[in-house]
C-alpha cells in the first residue's frame, strides 16, 4: 500500500501469538480477575522450558512497531476519542508506563502468586488450604477408630475454593436488577478429621436474583432464590458409631418471594 511503512503492517517476528480474555463472559468482566490470571502466567518459565527461549513478550498487535503504545503516553487525539472513558483508565495505561509482570523464571514465583491471590480475594474469591499440622484423634469404643493421626488431613467444613460475586444493573430509572453468586468447592464432613469416610459435601453454586423498584411511598421488590434449583447442602456430619454412615441437611430449592417497604413520615 502506497504511503504505508511495511513495519506497520508486518512485524519482524511475524504475526503475534497471544492469549486474550473474552470479556463478554461474566467470569472475565472484573479487571482484577484478568490481572490475577496474568500474574499466574509465568512467561519466563514457559519460554525457557517449553520454547527454548524463542519468544519475546508482546505488548499488543503492533508491538515493536511505531504504532505500539508501549512507553508512549496517551495523545490528546486519543483522549478526545475516548472522552469520559479515559478517566476510568489506570494511570500507567495513560502515561505509557504499564509493564507486564516479570517472574523469577522458577515456575513458582511466590511473589506473583501472592499478588494473584490478593487480587482474586478482592474480586470475591478465596483460597484456603486448611490442614491439621499435628494431632492424633484418640477415639473411643463407639468411634470410627482410635489413635488416628490427622497430620496433613483437611479440616472439616472448610472449602478450599470459595467465590462470591455480586452484580447490579440499573435497568430503568429507580429500577435495579441485582444478582449474587455463591460457589464453594467440596468439603470434608464434620466429625471426619481423619478424612477416611470417602464421601464429602459436594461442590455447589447458587445464584440469587432480585428486582427492586423505588417509589415515592417506598419500595417493591421480587426475588428468586436458588435460581437454577441447585440441590445442595452446606452441612453434613459423619456418624460416630457406624463408620460409613453420615447425615446431611439439604437446603431449599428454588423459591420466590416479594417484599413491600413503606415510608412512614
Amino acid at each position: 500500500m502506497k504511503g504505508y511503512s511495511s513495519k506497520v503492517l508486518i512485524s519482524p517476528s511475524g504475526s503475534p501469538c497471544a492469549l486474550a480474555f473474552n470479556t463478554r463472559r461474566k467470569i472475565f468482566e472484573d479487571p482484577r480477575v484478568r490481572e490475577a490470571l496474568l500474574q499466574l502466567f509465568d512467561f519466563e518459565w514457559a519460554n525457557a522450558n517449553l520454547f527454548g527461549g524463542a519468544y519475546q513478550r508482546t505488548y499488543g498487535y503492533y508491538s515493536g512497531s511505531e504504532l505500539s503504545s508501549k512507553g508512549q503516553p496517551m495523545s490528546d487525539g486519543e483522549k478526545a476519542i475516548l472522552g469520559a472513558a479515559a478517566d476510568k483508565l489506570r494511570a500507567d495505561f495513560k502515561d505509557g508506563s504499564y509493564a507486564l509482570p516479570v517472574s523469577d523464571g522458577s515456575g513458582q514465583d511466590r511473589k506473583m502468586l501472592r499478588k494473584a491471590v490478593s487480587l482474586l480475594t478482592e474480586a470475591g474469591y478465596a483460597y484456603t488450604d486448611a490442614k491439621f499440622r499435628e494431632g492424633v484423634l484418640p477415639g473411643g469404643p463407639f468411634a470410627i477408630g482410635s489413635n488416628l493421626s490427622i497430620v496433613g488431613k483437611r479440616v472439616p467444613l472448610v472449602p478450599e475454593h470459595k467465590l462470591n460475586l455480586g452484580l447490579a444493573w440499573e435497568i430503568a430509572a429507580r429500577t435495579r436488577l441485582s444478582a449474587a453468586l455463591t460457589a464453594l468447592s467440596k468439603q470434608i464432613m464434620d466429625n471426619d478429621e481423619p478424612n477416611t469416610l470417602g464421601v464429602q459435601l459436594p461442590a455447589y453454586a447458587v445464584v440469587d436474583l432480585k428486582l427492586a423498584r423505588d417509589f415515592g411511598w417506598g419500595r417493591l421488590a421480587a426475588a428468586v432464590s436458588n435460581l437454577f434449583d441447585e440441590q445442595y447442602y452446606t452441612y453434613a456430619v459423619r456418624s460416630q458409631f457406624v463408620a460409613d454412615r453420615y447425615a446431611v441437611y439439604p437446603l431449599p430449592g428454588r423459591s420466590l418471594s416479594a417484599t413491600l417497604e413503606l415510608k412512614l413520615d
